[in-house]
């Protein structure tokens, strides 16, 4: 799959291009996955939204949810943009490192 711009698909009645956000196919046609209309600037703003996003995605591991009993919680189909099955990975906090221990100084015995 190509990587996601912003693509003019028609004209407002001011003649400014009307701008989703989307890929655009092999054969020509058009994938849009943000369908809300819009202006160029904003489209722009939008895109970098999504793809910040999608990296902050990209960067932390998903594990899947439990309830309180520790029960896998299922994903509500609902809710399409949400996926309550997975949350994200707790981190363990950083741990220190040992300072570095000193090695005595030898004194050496003259004969």
């Amino acid at each position: 799959m190509s990587k996601l711009k912003v693509l003019q698909n028609g004209t407002f009645a001011d003649g400014e291009g009307v701008y989703q956000i989307g890929y655009e196919l092999e054969d020509g046609s058009l994938h849009i996955v943000e369908h809300k209309v819009m202006r160029k600037a904003e489209a722009k703003a939008k895109l970098s939204e999504i793809e910040e996003s999608k990296q902050e995605l990209s960067s932390t591991e998903l594990e899947r949810a439990r309830n309180d009993k520790g029960h896998y919680i299922a994903d509500d189909p609902s809710t399409p943009e949400i996926n309550e099955a997975y949350v994200a990975k707790k981190k363990a906090p950083a741990k220190k490192k040992a300072p570095a221990k000193k090695k005595a100084a030898v004194k050496k015995k003259k004969a």
